[in-house]
Formats: C-alpha cells, structure tokens, sequence
C-alpha cells in the first residue's frame, strides 16, 4: 500500500491529477496483495479521514482495485478465501458472548495501536540515531526470530493457515507475534503491517473462542477483520473485509463490529495521520 500511495503521489505532484489518485493507488496495491476489490474501495475511501468518508473516491477506487485484482489473477494469485459452515443462533446466551468476543478483539486492536505508538516515542527518545536503532533493534529481533526457529517471521499468513487448516496453534502465538510486529514496525520497518495484523487478530480470535467456549473458527474469522479495525479506526472496511472473506453468514456479527468500531472510533491508530 505504502508503494501504491508513493507513485499515486508522484504522479499526483508531477501531473496535478485529481485528488483521488493516492486513494486510488492505495486500493490498487491492497486489491492486488488481497483480490479484495471492495474491502480495498472502502478501506482507501476510509484510511485518510476517519470522519469523513470519500464517497466521491469510490468509482475510481473500485475501478483501479478491480483492474489490480484482474492483473493479479493474470500472474496467479486469487483471494485466500476460507470455507466453514457455522450457524450463528440467536439466542441471548450467544449474543452476550459475542458481544463479550468483538469488546475483547476491539481492544486487542487499540492495545496494539496504542503500543506501537507509545513503543515508537520511546525508543525515538532513546535511540535517538537512526543507525543505531535499527542496528540493535534489528539484533532484537533476529535473536528473537532464531529463538523462535522464525515461526513469527514473515506476514503471518503461516499463522493463518495454523489456524484455519492445520490447527497447530500454540499458546504463545499471539504474544511472540504481537511482541514481534510491535519491535520490527517500532524500527522503523514500515509496510507489511496489514497481514501482521490480520494474523494476530486470528490468533486473538482462537484463543478468546476457547476462553467463551465459541466455535474457534467463527471467533478467528471475526478477530481476522476486527483487530485490523479496530487498529487502524477503519470500522467498515473491517465489516466488509470479513464478509468479502468468509461470506454473508458472518452478516449479523459484522453489523455488530461496525456499531462497535464506529463507538470506539477515536484518535488511536497505527496511523497517526488520520
């Protein structure tokens, strides 16, 4: 996404094109990492203003996602879709739970957020050289990453695979993974926070749907867009993504989320500049 939005801006300053370009680039790049079309609209309709949404940018952003998805599947790649059946009863015991389930991945979102940067200002007041920071910073993680046989390493779409197909999940996934994309986003290492995130949410989701005694896959689906929301205050995209993912079973829960999220929507982000 990072790179999408740079040439957007690029042309934007050399051309003086409209202004929907960046957001363009933005929803091209995610569309093409994810064939995602219409999570990547209203994800680039939505990141640069959470209170403001860009209903004028959602023809051209559906238009280049669109086009980013067709080139993509041209090379190969397809959306990773997940399939299970669940039915959710609708019954107060379970409402409660859900309820209880999207609260706990709403806030594992702003925990990381809140984190990250909190993390960032602290170590930018320690380490104040660029060098060095990323120099012991990248130590950290590696001795980490060896001491881990580079499980965390990556993405983290091992970890989803973990969850959804093989079922080797440990306890400490989601720990080593959220302690490991908190120093390694904190070094300065930006791009790539978008499936880190899907991952812990994932995790969080498996673990909380053990805890509440939920269908583990139905709670992982959730934590897969919810964490991701509530991180980046990007509350539709979140609702969209899990649909556009998993299907229109999850319809009920991800009007949940959405009430939650836009509730919850406050100035703490992966992205400051909202």
């Amino acid at each position: 996404m990072q790179m999408g939005a740079a040439i957007s801006k690029h042309f934007c300053n050399r051309m003086n094109v409209i202004e929907y370009v960046i957001p363009m680039g933005v929803a091209a790049a995610f569309s093409s990492l994810f064939c995602c079309p219409i999570t990547s609209t209203v994800f680039a309709c939505e990141v640069f203003n959470t209170k403001k949404f860009q209903y004028k940018a959602i023809i051209p952003c559906l238009i280049s996602s669109s086009t980013a998805t067709l080139c993509a599947a041209l090379f190969g790649f397809h959306r990773v879709s997940y399939v299970f059946q669940y039915s959710f009863a609708v019954e107060i015991k379970n409402i409660i739970k859900l309820l209880i389930l999207i609260l706990c991945l709403t806030l594992i979102g702003k925990a990381f957020a809140f984190s990250l940067n909190s993390l960032k200002k602290f170590i930018n007041e320690k380490l104040p050289n660029n060098k060095y920071r990323i120099i012991i910073l990248s130590l950290m993680i590696m001795m980490f990453m060896i001491f881990t046989q580079g499980r965390y390493s990556g993405s983290g779409e091992n970890l989803i695979e973990e969850v959804f197909i093989n079922g080797n999940v440990l306890k400490s996934d989601i720990l080593f993974k959220f302690i490991l994309t908190l120093l390694s986003a904190a070094a300065g290492f930006y791009g790539g926070e978008v499936t880190p995130l899907f991952s812990i949410g994932t995790l969080s989701g498996y673990m909380l749907g053990h805890i509440l005694g939920f269908p583990v896959f139905f709670c992982s689906a959730l934590g897969y867009g919810t964490v991701f929301m509530s991180a980046t205050n990007a509350y539709l995209t979140g609702m969209v993504l899990i649909l556009e993912v998993f299907g229109l079973d999850f319809l009920l829960p991800c009007l949940i989320i959405g009430i939650i999220g836009y509730l919850s929507n406050c100035t703490v982000s992966i992205y400051p500049s909202q």
